[in-house]
């Protein structure tokens, strides 16, 4: 663990998703978390537009230039859109995308922003690390390294499986504690939902927040049969530190 860097607290803030939290907060169908450590103010995703973001990021004073990185997980609109209200806010931060994201990649480079193309596990800040994974579609996931505590796991829509990404992430940081974000579990039958499951037990995953495009059955299977799950929604803190 210590070979990756690490950071003494960490602290998550859900900006965008689906189910409402907070009576003052918006929610939409798309995911964006806010990162606070003790060495960056980090964004992983945007929401599916700038109204949104720019609403919540308002009401929780979180100023745009003061990102040090932007993470996307993936191209598709409900985790790009709120790129637009912070490229005119004046954020001018550095942004990781996929690879294969040509066309954001060259929207971004025109709106002022740093751009960097991952192929690779990259590291993006201290004890911060995105890796791409692909099937049909490339994604980033993010593993934040606390001190003394264990890994962390972003994720934007998983659509390489969440059982893969997991894996891959334990093999990043064998601490691995949290996963959070949209799982893309709509469709998935009993056998995978059951599959899934043994993935986060296998790995002693202590916290599971299965947000965004999880879906609602799997959802249900998961507060059933998984100690480890807790419920997601706009507005959710999260804190962990040595």
């Amino acid at each position: 663990m210590d070979k990756l860097g690490s950071v003494n607290f960490l602290e998550l803030t859900v900006l965008v998703d689906n189910t409402p939290g907070r009576e003052e907060l918006r929610s939409a169908w798309g995911l964006s978390i806010l990162l606070r450590t003790d060495s960056y103010m980090g964004l992983f995703d945007t929401g599916p537009d700038p109204y949104t973001l720019q609403h919540n990021m308002n009401i929780l004073g979180i100023d745009p230039k003061s990102l040090s990185f932007i993470v996307i997980s993936h191209d598709h609109w409900d985790h790009v859109g709120g790129l637009r209200y912070l490229a005119e806010a004046g954020a001018r931060c550095h942004v990781f995308i996929p690879s294969s994201a040509i066309d954001l990649g060259e929207w971004l480079q025109r709106h002022g922003f740093t751009v960097t193309r991952v192929d690779s596990r990259t590291e993006v800040a201290q004890g911060t690390t995105v890796f791409l994974l692909g099937n049909f579609i490339d994604e980033l996931s993010m593993v934040v390294t606390v001190k003394n505590f264990g890994g962390v796991l972003l994720v934007g829509c998983s659509h390489p499986g969440i059982e893969r990404i997991v894996e891959t992430a334990h093999g990043i940081d064998k601490g691995l504690r949290v996963v959070i974000g949209g799982m893309h579990l709509l469709d998935a039958s009993e056998d995978r939902l059951r599959r899934v499951v043994e993935v986060f037990r296998r790995y002693s995953v202590d916290e599971v927040y299965a947000i965004h495009c999880t879906g609602n059955v799997a959802v249900e299977y998961f507060r059933r049969n998984l100690p480890s799950y807790r419920a997601g929604f706009t507005g959710l803190v999260l804190r962990y530190s040595t």
